[in-house]
């Protein structure tokens, strides 16, 4: 267990990753990047499962 001023850290870890996020931007590209993955996955299921009707050619008589 680390011990800072006024405060206690379970995990050394922890602390690092905290300083890690602090910038701004690293958060806004995960997001970004979490937004992409689902959208795609959620596009790519939806696709799979919908109902692929025939098309159908109509000719004039």
């Amino acid at each position: 267990m680390t011990i800072k001023r006024n405060s206690i850290t379970i995990c050394p870890m922890l602390s690092t990753l905290k300083n890690w996020f602090k910038n701004r931007s690293v958060i806004l590209f995960l997001l970004l990047f979490l937004l992409c993955s689902l959208s795609f996955g959620l596009g790519y299921l939806l696709a799979q499962e919908g109902d692929r009707a025939p098309i159908i050619i109509e000719t004039n008589p």
